[in-house]
This record gives structure tokens, C-alpha cells and sequence, in this order.
């Protein structure tokens, strides 16, 4: 474990050399290059866009761009020499498979190929138990330009025996939402899920703390190797979520629709609405071909926003199937809501981790607002919820996502987020909550 620990402070220096959020291309790109010159001089050099490589200006100001292995040779080899290490113990420790996974992932730290060979020798260990690490650059939220570079982040993790009861439930609403999803069975996705207890993070994942995660981030992947991976990250939904039903939820709620709600049947529902969440991010990338090119730097903010709400939607259908009840669904709503408004403050106040997922809040809360699903009291200043339109605003708003992830354009991305991007009920709740985010 020493070992990883150790990995997991190298990768947060390098993703501290990759970070800005003062620039949309972060450290990946000049910031002085704009998005056109970075695609003319794509064209003559791939390399410029290319997922693993830092773009720079020679001293004629022609760009040229550096690999990732190149441009951090002294922490990649020191992040090998540990890799290697820990590879030797769990061979010892007779788990073979886990010690290939770990020297091949040596082996693609400084390969021109990328991380794909260990990204499946990871993915296919469907063993939930014992300790694990997942590390390397894998994920393209820092680059607003092009969503194209991937930033350097890692999480130690190992199985938290105390939610076994909780993992086989998620198992069970796995099953019961085929067959809207393609997870097991003949000629589908193998799907593996851990529960796990979080030792460290870095990087990305130390900015973002995230609750869930879904593998691989390619989608060809899945479509030809027929593998998936899922992780729930128990005690960071603990740490960061208890506060929504605490104190995020009476800020901005009316106290008439507080008396019947229940914490534990809250934390149980926003379990299931982040299981949700990851594996309709999943289906995505599955069912979705070219959406990243075509939708440009509003990627990752649709990719998103599907997911939350077409896992809400799959959870309506859960209710018809007798999976949920009516009440679980209405806890689904709620969460979504209590989410939109804490994390958009978060964004806020510089954490550019959560920049996709702010600005698909913003767009669905103003949204549903026009609907008519949620209402901002007058007299009391708090929000209200009519279930039966938030439902319409939400399925209407799914299917306008679906087309964009089919057919959708970055331009006709931007004119339609455009109509939806009033700040006024947000600025409403921001100083309580921030309060409230800085005591947490």
C-alpha cells in the first residue's frame, strides 16, 4: 500500500503542473493559442490534439506539442519504479492477474500507444475484493477547449466489507433495469461493480471527490471487448453527502414538503441515484458514436446531464416495474434539485472539477423552471416542486439531449444552453449554502 500512497503524491504534482482555471485549455495548450490555430496546426501535426501530450511554442512561435512521458519523465519513471514494485508482491501474493494489470500499466506510462492494454487487463479483474488502484490520465474535464487531454489523477481504494448488503442491492437494480441497459448475460456487457472505502486520491479525483466512477472512458471498448467496470466510493458519498439532506435541503425548501421526508430513506435514494447515474453514463458511451467530436467542448456537460437524467427517468420506470416506489422516485427528484444548487456553488468558488456538471445544473434548473416543475415562492423565498411537471420538464429535456448525443452540433449545443443560462434563483440560495459548504 506504501507504495501506491506514494504514487498517489507524484500524480498530484503532476496534475498540479496540468491545472489552470484561469484558461479553458488549462496548462495543455499556449495560453495565447486560440482554438482555430490549435486545429490548423492539428492538421499538419496530429500530435497537437493528441490525449496524452502538452502543446508548446517553439522560439518562432510555431506550436509543437511534447508527450505526456516526455514532458514528466522524472515523476513517470519514479510512478513505474513503484508500479513494479508493487507488481513483484501481489505475483508473491498470488494475484497474478492484478500483478499483470500492474506492469503492464508500467509499461504504458511511457508507451506512444496509451493505456488501453492495461485499461482492459483492469477492467476484466472482476474480483471486488482486497485493495486497488486506478491511476493514470484519464479524463478530459480540464480542457474546455477540446475536451481532448486527459489530466492525471488516481484513487487507492479497497472493498468496505460493511456494504456488501448495499453492493447486492445494486446488483439487483442492475438486473431489474434490463433491458434498458446491455450489462451480462449472452453477448452483452460484462459488468463489474465495486464497493469500495477510499485511502487516497489525487489529482483530479482529490478536486472533484467524486461518489461514482465508470470504466472505460472509450467507448469503442465497450462495443468490442464487452467489459465495464463500475465503482461507488462509500465513504466520499458519507463525507460529502449527508449535508444535502441536512441543511441543503431546508435552505431551499419549503418547510410544508420537509415533514415526510426521511434521512435514511434519503441516503438509501441517493445511493441508487448515483448507481444511476454511472451506469446510464455507461449506456452512453455504448449506444453513442462521435458525440465527443461532434459536440466539441459541450461534451462532457451533455454526457453528463444525459446521465443524471436518464438515469431519473430510469428510475420512473423502476416504480411501473415495482423495483421503487412513488416516494423513492420523489426522493430521486429531490436529490436532483439539492445537487444542482451545491454543486453549482462549489463551481463558484473554483473548483472547475465540477464546470461540467454546474453548467448542465444550471441549464435543466432553468429549464424545469419555465416548466412550471419547480416554482420559487414569492412570500417565503424557497422552492416548491409540482411532481407531475418536473416529471413532463424531465423527460421532454431527456429527449432533447438524446437527439444532441445523436445528431447534436457544438453550435447548436451553445444556442440552445444559451436560452437557459439565468443565474437569479441560483444567486438567491449562494451565500447560505456557501456557509454551509465551508462548515461541512
Amino acid at each position: 500500500m506504501s507504495n501506491f500512497k506514494e504514487i498517489s503524491k507524484i500524480i498530484a504534482t503532476l496534475y498540479s503542473k496540468q491545472r489552470d482555471s484561469d484558461f479553458p485549455g488549462a496548462n495543455f495548450y499556449p495560453h495565447d493559442a486560440t482554438k482555430e490555430e490549435l486545429l490548423e496546426a492539428n492538421k499538419k501535426n496530429p500530435l497537437i490534439l493528441n490525449e496524452f501530450s502538452i502543446v508548446k511554442r517553439d522560439e518562432k512561435g510555431k506550436l509543437y506539442a511534447v508527450m505526456y512521458y516526455d514532458e514528466y519523465k522524472d515523476e513517470i519513471n519514479k510512478i513505474c519504479r513503484y508500479l513494479k514494485d508493487s507488481a513483484d508482491l501481489f505475483y508473491k501474493n498470488d494475484r497474478k492477474d492484478y500483478a499483470k494489470y500492474l506492469n503492464q500499466l508500467a509499461k504504458d506510462f511511457k508507451s506512444k500507444d496509451g493505456f488501453n492494454k492495461s485499461s482492459l487487463l483492469w477492467l476484466k479483474i472482476d474480483d471486488s475484493t482486497g485493495i486497488d488502484i486506478k491511476v493514470g490520465p484519464i479524463e478530459a474535464y480540464l480542457d474546455k477547449l477540446f475536451a481532448v487531454k486527459r489530466a492525471y489523477q488516481s484513487n487507492l481504494r479497497i472493498e468496505n466489507p460493511d456494504k456488501g448488503s448495499e453492493l447486492n442491492e445494486l446488483i439487483d437494480i442492475i438486473t431489474a433495469l434490463q433491458p434498458s441497459l446491455p450489462f451480462d448475460g449472452e453477448d452483452k456487457v460484462k459488468l463489474n461493480v465495486r464497493m469500495d472505502y477510499v485511502i487516497a486520491m489525487a489529482g483530479w479525483h482529490a478536486e472533484l471527490i467524486p461518489r461514482g466512477s465508470n470504466y472505460p472512458t472509450d467507448p469503442m471498448v465497450i462495443k468490442n471487448e464487452k467489459v465495464a467496470k463500475v465503482l461507488i466510493y462509500s465513504n466520499n458519498i458519507e463525507k460529502r453527502d449527508g449535508m444535502l439532506f441536512d441543511e441543503v435541503l431546508p435552505t431551499l425548501f419549503e418547510k410544508e414538503a420537509l415533514k415526510d421526508l426521511d434521512r435514511g430513506e434519503f441516503m438509501k435514494n441517493w445511493l441508487r441515484f448515483i448507481v444511476h447515474h454511472e451506469l446510464t453514463e455507461e449506456l452512453a458511451k455504448y449506444k453513442y458514436k462521435s458525440y465527443e467530436k461532434r459536440l466539441g467542448s459541450y461534451s462532457e456537460v451533455i454526457r453528463e446531464l444525459y446521465s443524471t437524467l436518464t438515469g431519473i427517468r430510469a428510475a420512473s420506470v423502476q416504480v411501473l416495474k415495482g423495483v421503487l416506489s412513488v416516494k423513492d422516485y420523489k426522493y430521486f427528484l429531490i436529490a436532483l434539485l439539492l445537487v444542482s444548487f451545491r454543486d453549482w456553488v462549489i463551481s463558484e468558488n473554483g473548483n472547475s472539477g465540477l464546470k461540467a456538471y454546474s453548467d448542465g445544473y444550471v441549464w435543466c434548473i432553468n429549464y424545469l423552471l419555465k416548466e412550471k416543475g419547480i416554482v420559487l415562492d414569492s412570500k417565503e423565498g424557497k422552492i416548491s416542486i409540482d411532481f407531475t411537471k418536473i416529471y413532463a420538464g424531465i423527460d421532454s429535456l431527456v429527449l432533447l439531449l438524446n437527439e444532441f448525443m445523436l445528431n447534436g452540433t457544438e453550435d447548436l449545443v451553445s444556442a440552445e444552453i444559451s436560452k437557459y443560462t439565468d443565474l437569479t434563483i441560483f444567486k438567491k440560495f449562494q451565500k447560505d449554502l456557501e456557509l454551509i459548504i465551508k462548515n461541512s
